[in-house]
C-alpha cells in the first residue's frame, strides 16, 4: 500500500494551506483525478469528491486528518452539528473508515456526538445522588442552604449533585442512570414538572425546553420555530415520558440495591396522583400542586426560587420520611 495522508475538510484555500504546511507537494484530489493512484499528502473535500468519492478515497489512506474550518462554520453554512452536512459527514466517514482501516486519525477538535461523562463518585463508600431542577439545583440560597445539604450531613454522606435548573424530568432520569451508582447508595430525586423536554444542540450542550422559556427566551425560541415549540412542550405526550423516566430509575436502583426517595418538588399533580401511594414518594406540596409556590415559607435571592426557610423545611420532611423508610 502506498504512504497515503489525507486532509478532509472543507474546500476553502486554507485546508490546501494546512496540506502545503506538511508537505509542499500536497495537491488536491478532485473528480478529474480521483481514480489516479494516489501517494504522498493530498487534500479534498465532499464538494470536491462528493460522498463517494470520499469514502473510497479513504479507505486507501495509512493516515487520514479531519481538518475543519477554524470557526467550524464550512461553506455550506453549516457545522458538524448539522445532520447531513458536510462537515458531519466528513467527519463521521474519516472516523469509521479510520477504525475499521486501523489507520491512523488525527483530528484538530473533536465533535462531541457522545453523551458527556456524568460527575464521578465522591467517595468508594456509599454516595447521596441528588437529581432535580434549580430549586434542588440551589438556585437563589447558598450552597449550604439547599435543602438536600443537611440530610448529606445528616446521613454522613458524600453528595454528587446531579441537578440543572430548568431540567426535564427525562434529562434528570438520563443522569441517573448513566451516573456510577452502586448498592448501598442513596437517591433524593426532587421532581419537576412534565412540561419541559431537553434539546440537544451539541453532546454535551443542552437547551431545556419549557413553558417558561418560551415566554422569556423569544430570540432562542425563534431559532426553533417549525421545530418544536410551546404547544409541544405543553402536550400531555410528556406526562408519559415523565411516568416512564422515573420507572426506568426505579427499576435501575431496585436492581442495583439502591435507595430511592422521589420528592414532588415542582412536580404535576398527574404525576401526583401516578406516585401518590407509593412510600418512597413525598408530596412536598400539600395543596397538591395547584399552584407551584403556595407553600413557601420564604423566597430566595431572585424573589421566584424557595429561599432558606422552605428549603430547611424541605429537608425536615424529607428527613422524617427517610426516618420512616429506614435510611437512618
Amino acid at each position: 500500500m502506498n504512504n497515503l495522508i489525507i486532509l478532509v475538510g472543507d474546500n476553502t484555500r486554507y485546508l490546501a494551506d494546512r496540506a502545503h504546511e506538511i508537505d509542499t507537494d500536497a495537491y488536491l484530489v478532485e473528480y478529474s483525478n480521483l481514480e489516479h493512484n494516489h501517494h504522498g499528502v493530498v487534500y479534498t473535500s465532499i464538494a470536491d469528491v462528493g460522498v463517494e468519492g470520499l469514502t473510497n478515497l479513504l479507505f486507501k489512506a495509512t493516515k487520514i486528518i479531519y481538518s475543519p474550518p477554524v470557526d467550524d462554520v464550512w461553506s455550506d453554512g453549516a457545522t458538524v452539528y448539522d445532520r447531513y452536512s458536510m462537515a458531519q459527514t466528513s467527519y463521521i466517514y474519516c472516523k469509521i473508515i479510520s477504525t475499521l482501516q486501523q489507520s491512523k486519525f488525527e483530528i484538530d477538535k473533536v465533535p462531541v456526538l457522545d453523551a458527556p461523562i456524568i460527575q464521578p463518585r465522591a467517595s468508594r463508600g456509599s454516595n447521596l445522588w441528588i437529581a432535580g431542577c434549580s430549586t434542588t439545583a440551589g438556585v437563589a440560597v447558598e450552597p449550604d442552604e439547599v435543602y438536600w445539604k443537611s440530610i448529606s450531613d445528616k446521613l454522613n454522606i458524600p453528595a454528587i449533585n446531579l441537578s440543572c435548573p430548568g431540567s426535564s424530568l427525562q434529562w434528570q432520569s438520563d443522569q441517573l442512570l448513566r451516573a456510577d451508582l452502586k448498592k448501598g447508595d442513596k437517591v433524593i430525586w426532587g421532581l419537576t414538572y412534565t412540561s419541559r423536554l431537553p434539546w440537544y444542540k451539541t453532546g454535551d450542550v443542552v437547551q431545556h425546553l419549557g413553558i417558561r422559556f418560551f415566554d422569556i427566551k423569544k430570540k432562542e425560541a425563534k431559532k426553533l420555530k417549525g421545530i418544536v415549540s410551546q404547544k409541544t412542550a405543553e402536550n400531555f405526550h410528556w406526562h408519559h415520558v415523565g411516568v416512564r423516566s422515573i420507572r426506568q430509575v426505579e427499576n435501575f436502583c431496585k436492581k442495583l440495591g439502591v435507595e430511592l426517595l422521589l420528592v414532588g418538588i415542582h412536580v404535576d399533580i398527574e404525576i401526583s396522583s401516578v406516585l401518590c401511594s407509593q412510600s418512597n414518594f413525598l408530596m412536598i406540596d400539600e395543596q397538591c400542586g395547584t399552584k407551584h409556590d403556595s407553600y413557601f415559607l420564604d423566597y430566595g435571592t431572585d424573589g421566584e426560587h424557595p429561599g432558606p426557610l422552605t428549603h430547611q423545611m424541605y429537608s425536615e420532611k424529607i428527613l422524617n420520611r427517610i426516618h420512616k423508610l429506614g435510611w437512618l
